[in-house]
């Protein structure tokens, strides 16, 4: 049971765990993901001590440990030993994907998205083209493997760039980030870490702190400090 006061006690993040339902590891991770989206816990905000959260919250300190390490796989968290735990300074690259933005005077730098004013051209063309008399064949299914020409034209880009194959061995997928995320799932296992350029497609994030993949991304600089701590650290058998 908390001991202390945290009435006038100042923390970067108060989560309120009082209505939460299930584990409450689970519900205080979907609290961060709200808080994050919603804009009261900004980019590069230190969050509390996970001591002094768990008391705040009165929980176990593993339940603040497991919630901190769920959101680290998911990329919203970014911790260092000796130095804190802090909300990923590029976190907000994945929820601008969540809704449109028409706000002029914003230049996004994190996501790669189309302008929103384009949405009202393929609204209209989408609309005509639902009016042909074939449009019912606009929901069929082709080949999920591609055609046979278009894995050759595959085989041609691959051979452009110093890479030789044949039609068998390429199979074409739904867009650049399907293809990234079937890449990543197929060379990584959950808990793996990635290292990239400092300036790297913020998509390879997306792709690889999915749920499903768990992957912690680094940049080169970074990877390398870590990569050199986690070494340190296995000396000292537990």
């Amino acid at each position: 049971m908390s001991i202390n006061s945290f009435d006038n006690y100042p923390m970067s993040w108060k989560p309120d765990l009082s209505r939460a339902s299930g584990p409450k590891y689970l519900a205080l991770v979907s609290l961060m993901e709200d808080d994050i989206k919603n804009g009261t816990l900004k980019a590069g905000t230190k969050l509390p001590p996970q001591r002094e959260l768990a008391d705040y919250l009165n929980v176990n300190l593993s339940t603040i440990s497991r919630a901190f390490k769920l959101c680290s796989q998911k990329g919203l968290l970014s911790a260092s030993v000796g130095n804190g735990t802090y909300v990923c300074a590029d976190v907000t690259a994945e929820t601008v994907l969540l809704c449109g933005r028409e706000n002029p005077r914003m230049i996004e730098m994190g996501a790669l998205v189309p302008q929103v004013s384009g949405n009202r051209l393929v609204k209209s063309y989408t609309e005509r083209l639902l009016k042909r008399p074939d449009a019912l064949n606009l929901f069929s299914y082709d080949d999920p493997e591609g055609t046979g020409l278009q894995r050759e034209a595959g085989v041609a880009w691959f051979q452009k760039s110093g890479f030789h194959t044949d039609k068998e061995h390429v199979l074409l997928a739904a867009g650049g980030q399907n293809a990234l995320t079937a890449s990543l799932g197929a060379l990584l296992e959950r808990g793996n870490k990635l290292g990239t350029d400092p300036l790297t497609y913020p998509g390879v994030k997306n792709a690889a702190c999915a749920r499903q993949a768990g992957v912690q991304v680094y940049g080169a600089e970074r990877f390398s400090v870590a990569t050199n701590q986690q070494k340190r650290l296995s000396a000292f058998p537990s």
